[in-house]
């Protein structure tokens, strides 16, 4: 399994779990990938710093300081709108009984 980081057309991040790189491309290219919070099918990965490890030992390429700083950049922007997004929904979202 491996679990990318996607991102729609209309800039809403989330996360997606495939059996490997081929089936993410068949899903995407069928339009099954849909994101959960516009249901856009216009769907790309997104940089990841995280990778499973396989028997065959995954090792990543070294990163220089210019790659791991526009990467924190990155994550702490999405961090803030994950943030927004959590407080949207709380906001919309009907309660439970």
């Amino acid at each position: 399994m491996i679990a990318y980081d996607l991102q729609c057309e209309n800039g809403h991040a989330f996360e997606g779990w495939f059996e490997d790189s081929e089936a993410f491309i068949a899903q995407r290219e069928r339009g099954l990938i849909a994101c959960p919070i516009c249901n856009d099918t216009a769907i790309a990965k997104l940089p990841s710093r995280f990778a499973i490890k396989t028997s065959a030992g995954f090792k990543p390429k070294p990163s220089d300081a210019g790659e791991n700083d526009a990467l924190a950049q990155l994550g702490g922007r999405w961090l803030i709108s994950s943030r927004k997004i959590s407080t949207m929904s709380v906001a919309i979202l009907p309660r439970r009984p």
